[in-house]
């Protein structure tokens, strides 16, 4: 808790902070604020103001927002599927690989691993699909995971960009985390108990429980470590709570892991803040955006021109249907006003828009993952070089989230249900090479990444079967049944539906012994018959 912590060490905090804070927004915080009022419009950067719904109201074309959204689903779909079993664990130490106790524990890990995300008050799903948005619109973005109110299974939270600052390491790993955000009086006493609340905040806790205050939550590296100790100054991590306005520590702990995993899309040298499809694009987002309003006001006054009148004596026209209009015809019939035509060419306009909204596709990968939509009749091996060019075209940036988002999460998953003591226990052949497990992806991005060597067999496959066909022997040199596995792996088949090859080579010897025995069933009536006929022949012999 927050006591042997005085004023001037929350002020110290707060001091710490201030250089994120200020090089943040300088650098990022008005870009950002651009691109969420024109792509994420219930996003804003500036303190504790939040943008409503009407806001909306300046945004001419949707292209982008729309994008946004397919993005977050695309990411989803390729790296964290709901309905899939997107990664496996594997023992570091090749030597246990084939270790059956080693894997049935990494499997029995695996599965306590998904069944906490799917636990309705985890929030795993939505919360990771709010980074994927984040990480669309402004190339950044977070996700806490802490232990549930029961502790023991983990909860995960989406920490939006204006409430986060970081900093990297000497690799380029962000270690540091500052989190400012707000909570009323009475949050903070539910959440840190009234007795750890400041003065002014308590005496508001009787008056205006609802008044807000601004809060900073730091997590970064523990310099001073003492491993013998059992409390947080064991801890990898050290974390302070504290508010601003009256500068008082809340509480200072500590943690074994990082507890937020913060992601990048794309980053620029010399910047620790990501940069994202929206921000690539933004200058076609403006674009699109002035040409649609451009193109309304254009179809506006074709639809309703502005009048040229003779005489402008006359009263104003009524322009609704069935309106009579005395003294707007000359003797010889013919009007005295008419609509002035602009002389619009829409199709022009309408093409450069759409060469605006092919690019703004583009960056958010709606134009790639449409890819084999669009082409429904392709044959087999088209859609594989189809997967194959895709999962080379998305390695770079999703392969990213494996390792700064979805890695971090597992390893923070794997320490919560560890001090839980929800895990099994580890076998002792895992214990000896020293517990190190390894993350295996089976997205469908991976997958996809894994497509070229499925192409590459199939390829052979059809080379060879002409040779084959003069001499069937080569086909010797294929283990059929590693190249099924093989490439129903890379398809996604669930190996549940595969025989295990225990089974497969016992079905194989027992058709083995059945074609036997019928092959010997066929051959007994001959056998029979060549018997008796050497019976004969020897009983005439005898006779001779």
């Amino acid at each position: 808790m927050s006591a042997g912590f005085g004023e001037g060490t929350a002020i110290d905090l707060i001091r710490s902070f201030e250089p994120l804070r200020t090089q943040r927004e300088t650098d990022f915080d008005s870009v950002w604020e651009e691109i969420a009022r024109r792509v994420l419009p219930r996003y804003e950067f500036r303190g504790d103001r939040r943008r409503y719904a009407t806001s909306q109201e300046d945004i001419f074309d949707a292209t982008a927002a729309t994008g946004l959204k397919r993005f977050g689903a695309a990411m989803e779909s390729m790296l964290t599927p709901r309905s899939q079993l997107w990664h496996a664990l594997a023992a570091s130490d090749p030597k246990l690989e084939n270790n059956d106790r080693v894997a049935r524990y990494l499997e029995a890990v695996r599965d306590i691993l998904f069944a906490a995300r799917r636990s309705p008050a985890a929030n795993f799903a939505s919360q990771l699909h709010e980074a994927y948005l984040s990480l669309g619109a402004f190339g950044t973005g977070a996700v806490l995971v802490m232990p549930g109110e029961d502790g023991r299974s983990p909860v995960y939270r989406s920490i939006p960009l204006q409430e986060l600052y970081v900093a990297e390491n000497a690799a380029g790993r962000i270690d540091k985390v500052y989190r400012r955000y707000w909570q009323t009086a009475r949050q903070m006493a539910q959440h840190f108990g009234e007795d750890a609340l400041p003065d002014p905040i308590a005496k508001c806790l009787a008056d205006k429980p609802e008044e807000r205050f601004e809060l900073l939550h730091i997590v970064r590296p523990n310099r001073d470590i003492d491993p013998g100790r059992r409390d947080w100054r064991s801890m990898t991590f050290e974390s302070w709570h504290l508010t601003v306005q009256h500068p008082h520590v809340l509480r200072r702990s500590g943690f074994r892991t990082m507890p937020y995993a913060v992601s990048r899309y794309v980053t620029a040298p010399g910047e620790v803040y990501g940069r994202s499809p929206a921000l690539e694009v933004l200058p076609d987002i403006k674009m699109a955006d002035r040409m649609s309003r451009t193109i309304i006001d254009r179809a506006n006054l074709a639809a309703e021109p502005p009048l040229l009148a003779v005489d402008d004596d006359l009263p104003v026209p009524v322009l609704i249907p069935n309106a009579v209009n005395p003294g707007w015809l000359n003797r010889d019939g013919s009007p005295k006003i008419r609509p002035l035509e602009p002389g619009s060419d829409f199709a022009v306009g309408l093409e450069m828009l759409d060469q605006r909204h092919r690019s703004i596709n583009d960056a958010f990968l709606v134009t790639l993952f449409q890819i084999l939509v669009d082409s429904p009749s392709m044959t087999a091996t088209e859609a594989m070089l189809r997967s194959q060019e895709k999962g080379a075209l998305l390695a770079p940036t999703m392969g990213r989230q494996q390792s700064e988002l979805l890695a971090p999460i597992i390893e923070r998953e794997i320490d919560i249900l560890t001090a839980a003591e929800m895990l099994p226990d580890m076998p002792p052949e895992l214990v000896e090479a020293g517990g190190a497990i390894e993350v295996e992806y089976l997205s469908p991005l991976a997958r996809a990444q894994r497509m070229e060597q499925a192409t590459g067999l199939v390829r052979t496959l059809e080379a060879i079967m002409p040779l084959a066909q003069h001499d069937p022997s080569i086909l010797d040199n294929i283990d059929a049944d590693k190249a099924l596995r093989g490439l129903a792996g890379i398809n996604g088949v669930d190996m549940d539906m595969m025989r295990p090859v225990e089974e497969v080579l016992e079905r194989r010897r027992q058709q083995q012994e059945a074609m036997q025995m019928q092959q010997a069933a066929a051959m007994a009536p001959g056998l029979k018959a060549g018997a008796e006929a050497a019976a004969t022949l020897s009983q005439m012999e005898g006779a001779a």
